[in-house]
């Protein structure tokens, strides 16, 4: 079996399956220097970390409260969401799934938290910036829905600002470095590839409503969930 370099590898598999040229790098370069059967815990544990982090952060950022409330605020929901989840050998226990959807969801907390925090500070510092920067390109690279709604969701902060009249340039920073990224995704090689495959289209406009109703039907099944109502109460 040849055994190719993690930029070996993330190279094949955007060109040959896989747009996630972040997520396949990452995976890889992990892989490539533990051993998956003694660390495969810990690396678990690893993600589960930056979640629960990047849920104090927001809670700490949104709601101004002092660190232990926000780590309560914190642990509640994540344990909520443990509760909540119909698979978890694949959405908890599985590593290389885990790194290509919970991380992102890390950094999309953190991106988000950042943002709110430069437009409330007179003079946000360059490390705000950058770190708005890279976060912003890094997202969409991980998982291409995670690209997607961090789109939308920074196009709605644009409008807000906008209306609320007060400086948007983190957004826009934001939106600058995200657009090429989901882009990259969106058009590689991979993603041709598999769309003419599974759906004949790669705009697969035929379903578009079955897709949006289904993705609805299951927001609404997962709010509607007796952990997440019982922690909202809270």
């Amino acid at each position: 079996i040849v055994q190719h370099d993690a930029l070996t590898v993330m190279k094949l598999s955007y060109m040959t399956w896989s747009a996630r040229w972040i997520s396949i790098w990452l995976q890889n370069a992990v892989l490539h220097h533990v051993n998956l059967t003694a660390a495969y815990g810990c690396l678990l544990l690893t993600v589960a970390l930056t979640n629960l982090a990047a849920l104090w952060y927001f809670f700490r950022v949104f709601f101004r409260l002092t660190p232990a409330r926000a780590l309560l605020a914190a642990a509640g929901f994540y344990a909520a969401w443990l509760a909540a989840i119909n698979s978890p050998s694949e959405e908890f226990y599985w590593l290389t799934e885990v790194i290509e959807y919970n991380l992102p969801l890390s950094e999309l907390l953190l991106l988000v938290s950042l943002l709110y925090q430069a437009c409330r500070v007179a003079s946000a510092s360059r490390w705000y910036y950058a770190a708005i920067a890279v976060l912003s390109f890094a997202i969409p690279g991980q998982h291409e829905i995670a690209g997607s709604f961090l789109c939308a969701v920074l196009l709605i902060g644009v409008v807000a600002a906008r209306i609320g009249k007060i400086s948007a340039r983190p957004w826009y920073l934001s939106l600058a470095f995200a657009v090429p990224s989901v882009a990259i995704v969106m058009l590689s090689a991979s993603n041709a590839i598999r769309a003419a495959h599974e759906h004949r289209s790669f705009f697969d406009t035929a379903h578009l409503g079955h897709w949006i109703a289904s993705a609805a039907q299951d927001g609404l099944l997962w709010l509607t969930h007796p952990q997440i109502l019982l922690l909202a109460c809270c």
